[in-house]
């Protein structure tokens, strides 16, 4: 695959995904059996992992999207750069959260084998939780 056709085979799965999607199959075409996922809270080894997580992750979610930014392709690893807007029932009353990010992966056999979700934990999920997002705003009052 070359690189444009990197971004589209990566883009196209992500932007099918909802509540509804076929997350085996979708995921399947996408990443390698012996992947690997990883963003600021979890660790997922092997391909049904990543399939039972984001079965379970995207059945939890009202809504979810992605505009995509930046990418950098090289031999080594590929960056994008993207903003997601989700809404979770139990987090932030379910109103949309808007989180900036990337994501590095790695190919082998024109399947991503290695995958990095870089974001920050707190605006995603800590500062919307009540007391925990009310003492990380106190701390940040106090370093300012």
């Amino acid at each position: 695959m070359n690189d444009s056709q990197r971004l589209h085979a990566f883009t196209s799965v992500y932007d099918q995904l909802d509540r509804d999607a076929d997350h085996d199959a979708l995921l399947a075409s996408l990443y390698h059996p012996k992947a690997v996922f990883q963003d600021p809270f979890h660790r997922l080894e092997g391909l049904t992992a990543i399939q039972s997580y984001f079965s379970g992750m995207y059945q939890s979610v009202d809504q979810i999207t992605f505009q995509y930014g930046q990418y950098w392709p090289s031999s080594e690893a590929d960056f994008l750069r993207w903003s997601m807007v989700f809404c979770h029932p139990a987090i932030a009353a379910g109103k949309a959260i808007h989180v900036e990010g990337g994501t590095e992966f790695r190919w082998q056999d024109d399947r991503v084998i290695y995958h990095q979700d870089l974001f920050d934990g707190a605006t995603m999920l800590y500062n919307h939780l009540p007391v925990l997002g009310w003492v990380l705003g106190k701390i940040r009052e106090r370093m300012a």
